[in-house]
Formats: C-alpha cells, structure tokens, sequence
C-alpha cells in the first residue's frame, strides 16, 4: 500500500507528533508499504546539523525507508492566536499545493493542526483515497468510544 502521512513536524524536530509519525512510518516500511511523509522544515527544537535546510524551499531525502518530502512554509508568531491561524493555514496551503506534486496513495493520514481539508481537494483529484484526520496522537481514544482496531483501522496498519 502507498501511504502518504502529512505532519507539520518530523525528525530532527524533537516534538511528540514528529516522533509518532516517524514511528509509525518506519513500522509501516517495516510491514512493506510505501510511506512519504510531507512535512516542513525543521523548526521546533530541531537538533543536530540544520545545514542542509538552509536556504532551500523544497528537498526530498530518506529516512529509515521513509521517503521524507519537506517544504518551507512562512513563519510566524505562534504564541498570539492570530499568528498561529496564519501559519496553519500557510502550512495546509503549501501542503495542499505540494500534494499535486505528488503520486497518488491509497491513504493519507492528517496529523491536525494544520487543518486537513488541503488533503481531500488535493488527493479527490487523484481518484480518492482514503482520510484519516487525528488531532491527537493515532490512538484508539482518538477515534470515539469503539476505538482504533474495531473501526476498521487495524486492517491497514
């Protein structure tokens, strides 16, 4: 399966939704699908040599299997409501502008913020897909009362 995970951070920055979606990417690589992750460039906590970034407004490069597509999206304040409305809407329009850039995959997985809606207008022109939006870490209580597994899910992961 071909699967495309989109998350505002991913390794080397050091938050939490970077680590799960590396980790579920490399686990994914491990079971035998495709995964490309579509990110932006390091900015929060982001250690060890940045110096390949600078400067760049698109790279693509490897990560464990992983297929790691990052892009430069604006910065702005996030600590005022208004400054982080602007960067994830700048973050959801440089993402869906990317997406066109991309093959198609038989699923995207959302981690939310950035609003996810770019991924359905982006990938419904590519013959549909399945969406999966979490706004908290890919757990079953982030998925209602029945839960991860018995909706259905298990069966991809």
């Amino acid at each position: 399966m071909n699967i495309l995970l989109l998350a505002a951070y991913f390794p080397p920055d050091t938050g939490s939704a970077a680590h799960l979606f590396y980790e579920l990417g490399t686990a994914l690589v491990k079971k035998g699908h495709g995964v490309t992750v579509l990110t932006s460039f390091p900015s929060y906590h982001a250690r060890g040599d940045l110096g390949r970034y600078r400067g760049k407004r698109y790279i693509e490069e490897e990560m464990d299997g992983v297929k790691v597509v990052r892009v430069r999206v604006p910065q702005f304040p996030r600590h005022i409501p208004v400054g982080r409305a602007l960067w994830q809407f700048s973050l959801a329009f440089k993402f869906g502008l990317s997406t066109l850039k991309l093959s198609t995959f038989d699923i995207s997985i959302v981690y939310s913020p950035p609003p996810g809606f770019y991924c359905l207008v982006s990938q419904e022109e590519k013959r549909g897909a399945f969406y999966l939006q979490c706004s908290r870490p890919l757990s079953p209580e982030c998925h209602g009362p029945k839960g991860f597994e018995e909706q259905g899910y298990h069966q991809v992961l």
